[in-house]
C-alpha cells in the first residue's frame, strides 16, 4: 500500500526526471541503481535510502532538497536552512541524511540502555 508521502515523493522523481528529460536508464545510470528500481520509486512502492535521495537530488537539480522534504527525511527547520544556501550539493544533502541516520542510531541505542537498566533493577 502506498501511502500519501510515497506518492508525493514519486510523483516529485517522476516530475524532476521528466523535466530534466531523462529516461529512467539514464536516471538510473546516474544515481547507480537499476531503471527498474527508478520505475518502481517513481510508482510510489517505496521511498530509498537517504544515500539514494542525496544521489537522485545530484542527478535532479530541480528538485533538490525538495526530495528530501518529500521522503520526510527532513525537519521543517533543516528544510528552511538547506533551501536558504546557494545551489545545495548532494554532498550537502548526504551529511544532512547522515545526521539523521546517526541521530536514529543514538536514540534506538539509549532506549536499549534503559531498557536494560530497568531489567537490572527488576
Amino acid at each position: 500500500m502506498t501511502t500519501r508521502h510515497q506518492k508525493g515523493f514519486a510523483e516529485m522523481v517522476a516530475s524532476a526526471r521528466q523535466k530534466s528529460g531523462l529516461s529512467l536508464r539514464a536516471l538510473g545510470d546516474c544515481v547507480g541503481v537499476s531503471h527498474t528500481a527508478i520505475a518502481q520509486i517513481e510508482r510510489g512502492d517505496y521511498v530509498p535510502s537517504d544515500a539514494t535521495i542525496a544521489k537522485l537530488s545530484a542527478c535532479l537539480p530541480t528538485a533538490g532538497v525538495r526530495l528530501f522534504w518529500a521522503a520526510r527525511r527532513l525537519t521543517p527547520k533543516a528544510r528552511a536552512v538547506a533551501e536558504r544556501l546557494p545551489g545545495p550539493s548532494s554532498a550537502l544533502l548526504e551529511v544532512l541524511g547522515d545526521l539523521q541516520r546517526e541521530a536514529r542510531e543514538l536514540l534506538i541505542h539509549m532506549a536499549r540502555g534503559l531498557e536494560q537498566a530497568r531489567a537490572r533493577q527488576s
